[in-house]
Parts: structure tokens; C-alpha cells; sequence
């Protein structure tokens, strides 16, 4: 009779042996040897800051992240100094129309981010799925909404590209050494999921959008190019299928980090449906995985200083193990959205913490990659040098 007393603890030992073993960072990561903290100090001729999915905010405490970038751009010259904001910029559904109830709440997450860039600098946002409001019919209109509404606050200093919802690729050459390419992933999704949109630009299949993006790549007459798009093509956070053992538990706290109802072995299922492609905004789903080919062949070819990215929210540098190039991602704008980060082949640096990365060329044709980290008051601490 006691057999059946122990099938119970022997089922939920197996269970933790076998479904939870996942293991997500706690602390900054950084390979052995791979961090590399300039001995002398160089005057950048141009300086990039990258942040991504930043569009979630509190109105009595502010975010670190933006504090802390705020003080940073304060040090760089507006003329040679862009902040590119890597898309979900407004946190959950885009910009509702004006005579929307929650498109005051929604303007104040934008606001906020630019009000970070202080009086002069400028910013370039591009766009994330939760700008789109993912596969929403209305993703056009609340695209529009965001790039008049960036425009008129920022008095033009700051821009939603692509314009129009349009999907690019299109390019802006800060100078005669570096080209930025960007373009709307998230718009790209759309497309090869035949969602009907309204935008200006009719869909583009896959094969033409990369051939498109070739040609941009091909004729940049020497210049390095930097990509920026949304969504990345190697991560080792939750869309690239890692999950540590409290999204078995918790799984709901992928809705709301703060949502801590325990869930055991029924709540498994929400990791094992998005590992097996239920949703394209990972990496497991079709539509995501012929991006991720794609990318990785034309970057193999052309290779970019890096691609930047947002999506996940967590800090990583990881060197492709298929391209051999470099995919950053800097998707922890903001304490408040739920994510954990792994470490995988490839992997440089990784970071659970909210933070943002600096990028700075100099004069002498050398650049530097910085991670930068704040603490819970936004002062600035920086973690990694990844000079590229």
C-alpha cells in the first residue's frame, strides 16, 4: 500500500530532473579573455548608443536605463552622437488613437524616452512587434500614430524609420566610413504571414527583401555597415527557445513579471508551445527561422560590423557560430519586462540587468563597443569592451 504514497514524490523528483534544468545568468557574463578596457582614452569621432524595448515606464520612478542615458549622451557632441532606440518602444499594443483610454499611458512611454535625449541630440527608433501590436489588422494605423507622434513631440530631432510602415531596407550614411542599414523585422513578419495591412508598401516575399538588402550591402563604396533591425537572429534568451525553470512555474509572469501564481507541470506547457514554434516571434516558428537562414547567409558574405537588435530583453554580444559574425542585442531598456538570458556557443557577453551599449569610432579607424549597466539610480557603470 505504500507503493502509490511514493509515486507522487518519485514523479515530481523526475519532473524537476527533466523538465527544469534550464539555467539562466543572475549576474553579467563575460568570456574569458574577451573583455578589453582601452589603456588610454580616445576622442570618438561618432558615437553610436544603442537601447532596445525601453516602452515601458513608470511615471514616479523613473528607469535606470534612460537616467543613466540621459547623463551618457550629455559627454558626446550632438553633432557626431545618434541614439538608435531598437523597437517596443511602446509597451503593450503601439499608440492608440488620440480619443483611445489608454493612449495617455501609452504617449508617456514614448515621452519618456525622449525626453532622454536632453535638448539636442537626436534619436532614429525603429520598430518592434509590440509597436505593431503584433498581428493586429489596426498595425499600420498605430504605426502612423507613433511616427507623427515622435516627430511633432521630439520637434523632428527623433524619427520612426522606416516610414509609412514600410518594411525597407533604406540606409543612412553618417559619414564616408560608416553606412547604417535599418529595417522594420517585425513589418517583414507580417508580410510572410499574409496579414493584410494598409500601409503605402505593397508585401515583399523573402527572397526579394534579401535581395534588396544585398544591393545596399554591395554598393556602400567601402563604408562598414551596421544593421538594425528588431528582431535578432541568434539569442540564448526565452525566443531562442531558453527557459530556466521558473517559467515552468510561473508561466504567467511572461504576461506580467509580477504575476507569481505557481503553475507546476500544467505550466510547462507554455515553454514546450513556444520551443515548438507557436508564436513567430521566436526563433522556433518558421517564419522567424527562414529570417534567421537569411541573415546569417548575408552576413557571412558581407560581413557588418555587427547587427543590432532588441527583442529580448537582456544584454548579449554573441559571435554567430554559422556567419562568424557579430549579433548584439539591446533589448533591457527598461526593469520592467520579465526575460532571463543563458549562455550558448558563441556567446561573449551576456546580461540579465537593464542597461544599454555604446558604440564609438575613432579617428585612427579603430572602434569600441561598450556594455553599460546602471545601478537602481541610473549612475552608469561600465561592464564589458568589446573593441571591433
Amino acid at each position: 500500500m505504500k507503493r502509490p504514497l511514493l509515486l507522487l514524490p518519485v514523479l515530481l523528483i523526475s519532473y524537476l530532473i527533466l523538465v527544469l534544468p534550464g539555467c539562466s545568468l543572475g549576474s553579467n557574463y563575460i568570456k574569458k579573455g574577451e573583455s578589453f578596457k582601452p589603456t588610454a582614452e580616445k576622442n570618438a569621432i561618432y558615437t553610436l548608443y544603442l537601447i532596445g524595448d525601453a516602452g515601458k515606464t513608470l511615471s514616479d520612478d523613473p528607469e535606470p536605463a534612460l537616467i543613466s542615458l540621459s547623463s551618457e549622451i550629455l559627454k558626446s557632441n550632438p553633432d557626431s552622437t545618434l541614439v538608435v532606440f531598437l523597437g517596443d518602444n511602446i509597451y503593450d499594443h503601439g499608440l492608440p488613437d488620440e480619443n483611445h483610454p489608454d493612449r495617455s499611458k501609452a504617449e508617456n512611454y514614448i515621452k519618456d524616452q525622449i525626453n532622454a535625449l536632453g535638448a539636442n541630440h537626436r534619436a532614429l527608433f525603429i520598430a518592434g512587434n509590440h509597436d505593431w501590436d503584433n498581428n493586429s489588422p489596426m498595425g499600420n494605423k498605430l504605426m502612423k500614430n507613433q511616427e507623427l507622434f515622435i516627430r511633432k513631440y521630439s520637434s523632428a530631432r527623433a524619427q520612426l524609420l522606416p516610414e509609412n510602415g514600410c518594411q525597407g531596407p533604406d540606409f543612412l550614411d553618417i559619414n564616408e566610413n560608416l553606412r547604417l542599414i535599418y529595417f522594420d523585422s517585425q513589418r517583414l513578419f507580417r508580410d510572410w504571414l499574409d496579414i493584410p495591412d494598409s500601409s503605402e508598401c505593397k508585401p515583399i516575399d523573402l527572397n526579394s527583401f534579401f535581395n534588396n538588402l544585398e544591393l545596399i550591402l554591395k554598393n556602400s563604396n567601402g563604408r562598414k555597415c551596421i544593421l538594425l533591425h528588431h528582431h535578432p537572429f541568434i539569442t540564448y534568451g526565452e525566443h531562442g527557445g531558453k527557459f530556466d525553470w521558473k517559467k515552468h512555474i510561473f508561466p504567467l509572469t511572461a504576461f506580467n513579471k509580477y504575476f507569481l501564481l505557481p503553475l507546476p507541470v500544467v505550466g510547462s506547457l507554455y515553454p514546450i508551445l513556444r520551443s515548438n514554434g507557436i508564436t513567430p516571434q521566436d526563433m522556433s516558428n518558421d517564419v522567424y527561422g527562414n529570417y534567421t537562414a537569411k541573415m546569417r547567409e548575408i552576413s557571412k558574405k558581407y560581413n557588418p560590423v555587427f547587427s543590432a537588435s532588441g527583442h529580448e530583453h537582456s544584454l548579449q554580444v554573441i559571435r554567430d557560430p554559422v556567419s562568424n559574425t557579430i549579433q548584439i542585442i539591446s533589448g533591457k531598456g527598461t526593469r520592467l519586462t520579465d526575460g532571463t538570458v543563458s549562455t550558448g556557443e558563441g556567446t561573449i557577453f551576456a546580461s540579465p540587468f537593464s542597461g544599454f551599449m555604446k558604440y564609438e569610432i575613432y579617428a585612427d579607424g579603430t572602434s569600441l563597443l561598450t556594455v553599460i549597466v546602471p545601478d537602481d539610480e541610473g549612475k552608469a557603470a561600465e561592464v564589458f569592451y568589446f573593441p571591433l
